[in-house]
């Protein structure tokens, strides 16, 4: 393929934070056959008033039907032959394009997956509790995710999943292959900047577990560790307040807790003393409400299911 027309889908659900500078990165692509598609999946804030001010970029809306339709209906949408897949909260190098379907405008691939991911915004005490790496510095040759792909090849196996939550790009894989990494494109990542953001997130991941059996089997090991340290963390957090509730000696032992943990936010990122357990604790209670809203739903269904069989 020589110079081919490149469609980059945004998909985004309340992105107001984000869509503008991942947008003004994609403008400054040095590969220039290209179009943007943001696919509005139903967004309730600013998301699509801020979308509408850039005059080049096309906007497909949808019903909140969730990452896996949302990345079909852009495909069906796009007028490349290539298409990535860009998330609202990234936002791109200028050669990030360019390099990530170099592989596919050679011939040696069919999809790809770039392979630096960093994070935009560790400043921030919530991001930075998040993670202050995206992807580990030594990944294989072949990913899980795809991140550019042939359109022919993504619509002919039917496109992602659509009742997978977060997890359904990944199991793309399951129908094409895994996609080769790309080493030099670059690409940065805005971790969640507050504790209600986190919540929201780590709820649809949870959400995305019930979903998903890949997926629980895959990451199983690596959240029992953090679901213990998030158990642990709401223990403490609730006997301190009892103490501080009913305990004079307990009071003055929290204030000075908290003049020591101002002294250690003014001089250092010794923040993370209360930031830690909090964002723990915040944590495992959206996974755990993500979890049972999902299992509520699907409670739900069965049951509606049930009824109309009977009927």
């Amino acid at each position: 393929m020589k110079n081919p027309k490149v469609s980059v889908l945004i998909s985004a659900y309340n992105e107001e934070n984000y869509i503008g500078k991942c947008i003004g990165s994609l403008l400054k692509q040095t590969y220039k056959d290209m179009e943007i598609v943001v696919i509005d999946d139903g967004s309730r804030d600013k998301t699509l008033e801020i979308v509408k001010k850039y005059q080049s970029v096309r906007v497909v809306r949808q019903n909140h039907l969730g990452l896996g339709a949302s990345r079909n209906t852009g495909a069906r949408n796009a007028r490349g032959d290539i298409i990535i897949f860009a998330d609202a909260d990234l936002v791109y190098d200028k050669d990030y394009v360019k390099n990530l379907i170099k592989p596919i405008l050679e011939g040696k691939s069919i999809g790809t997956c770039h392979m630096v991911e960093k994070v935009a915004n560790a400043d921030n005490i919530w991001a930075k509790n998040w993670g202050v790496t995206r992807l580990p510095e030594k990944l294989p040759k072949k990913l899980g995710t795809f991140r550019a792909v042939l359109k022919k090849e993504f619509l002919k196996v039917g496109g992602c999943p659509t009742d997978k939550g977060t997890f359904a790009d990944a199991l793309l894989c399951n129908k094409l292959g895994l996609a080769d990494g790309v080493e030099n494109a670059v690409c940065y990542h805005h971790n969640p900047t507050h504790l209600g953001e986190i919540f929201r997130h780590v709820a649809w991941i949870g959400s995305s577990f019930v979903l998903n059996k890949e997926a629980r089997q895959r990451h199983a090991k690596k959240r029992v560790p953090l679901l213990i340290i998030g158990i642990i963390a709401l223990i403490l957090i609730i006997i301190l307040f009892i103490t501080i509730l009913f305990s004079t000696i307990g009071l003055i032992i929290a204030l000075l807790l908290l003049f020591g943990l101002w002294r250690a936010i003014r001089t250092n990122d010794a923040r993370m003393i209360y930031a830690a357990p909090v964002y723990k604790t915040v944590w495992f209670s959206g996974f755990a409400y993500g979890i049972a809203r999902q299992m509520i739903k699907n409670f739900g269904k069965m049951i509606q299911g049930k009824k109309t069989e009977n009927y």
